[in-house]
């Protein structure tokens, strides 16, 4: 079963920054430049942790959160009209909230919510 999870960091050396930002992009949802949403089964999250050990030195700091769905944490007012509708969306056939969000994150965080619910 998959689970939410949040990953932030910290890493001082700026090319261990940057290779720790390009790998975790292949794995999971960046939402700032040091914090990561993923949704992964336990197997995947332990390939994700083992990678970032093997990226980081004993200075850097990484945190790693199991949460709820994005939905929880993540809008408020509008947006949370536009990520609700994500969740609804498989059942209700309805018209997106107005006005449209604006492309971008938000965008990218449906897609990977749209694809974790099929």
């Amino acid at each position: 079963m998959k689970n939410w999870y949040l990953i932030a960091y910290d890493v001082r050396e700026p090319r261990r920054l940057k290779r720790l930002h390009y790998r975790l992009r292949k794995h999971a949802l960046a939402v700032q430049y040091s914090v990561f949403v993923i949704h992964a089964t336990t197997d995947e999250l332990q390939q994700v942790e083992q990678m970032i050990s093997e990226n980081c030195e004993p200075q850097d700091d990484v945190r790693l959160y199991a949460t709820g769905a994005p939905l929880n944490y993540w809008a408020s007012a509008k947006q949370a009209e536009a990520l609700q509708s994500l969740y609804t969306a498989q059942t209700h056939h309805r018209q997106p909230p107005h006005p449209q969000p604006r492309p971008g994150l938000i965008d990218k965080l449906g897609r990977l919510l749209t694809r974790s619910l099929r």
